[in-house]
């Protein structure tokens, strides 16, 4: 709820016309009062400071991590590329049978989490609104054969994932049916792949020099 309202407060702060929505930056540059940032479709914003918050591939640090990198500052765990940890698939299904799938019809909503014993699976799901649940499965990678290529090139669901499918399909939830339930009644056009990545950076901000980053 705290983060909501601040969500709230910061929006009711920002003047509307302010907010710009689906941007993606492809080029940082700054001088000696200001720092212009280009987006993907061809406009250029500029102001005082730039602040990155814009996922685990940030063209914002990116940016700022080349320019350190040039100039010897950037530490070699941070250059290094990130690792992919966990592949996960994720969607949510249509409207559910009261019947199979009680737990999705009450007031209240429920969640799950279930971590594998002796397994590289956890599984999750939670009802939302709709008489539908929403399910994840995480599938823990084997680190020296995972790397950023394979995050980057990820496709959406495929035949890659059925023979794991089968060591999870037949758990059953606490708001009825299976995994496998799950799955079978979420529109395959819907169900998404996902790669995880977990990296600590070292650098989190810099003093860049004026030029091109």
């Amino acid at each position: 709820m705290y983060r909501r309202q601040l969500h709230q407060f910061l929006l009711d702060e920002v003047p509307r016309d302010k907010i710009s929505m689906g941007k993606k930056i492809v080029a940082v540059e700054q001088d000696e009062e200001r720092v212009v940032i280009q987006c993907s479709d061809g406009l250029s914003h500029e102001g005082s400071i730039l602040v990155g918050a814009d996922g685990a591939y940030s063209g914002v640090r990116s940016s700022m991590h080349a320019l350190l990198q040039r100039e010897g500052k950037l530490s070699a765990s941070d250059a290094a590329p990130l690792k992919v940890h966990h592949r996960s698939i994720l969607g949510t299904t249509g409207p559910l049978d009261k019947a199979k799938f009680p737990g999705a019809h009450d007031k209240v909503a429920y969640t799950g989490i279930f971590i594998g014993k002796n397994s590289t699976h956890t599984w999750r799901y939670f009802s939302v609104v709709g008489n539908r649940i929403a399910w994840r499965i995480d599938t823990q990678l084997d680190m020296a054969q995972s790397d950023e290529a394979e995050s980057r090139t990820v496709s959406e669901w495929d035949s890659e994932f059925q023979p794991d499918a089968d060591l999870w399909r037949k758990y059953r939830t606490n708001l009825g049916g299976s995994m496998g339930d799950l799955i079978d009644l979420t529109d395959p056009e819907t169900i998404s792949k996902v790669m995880l990545e977990q990296k600590l950076f070292d650098t989190w901000s810099g003093v860049i020099e004026v030029g091109v980053w």
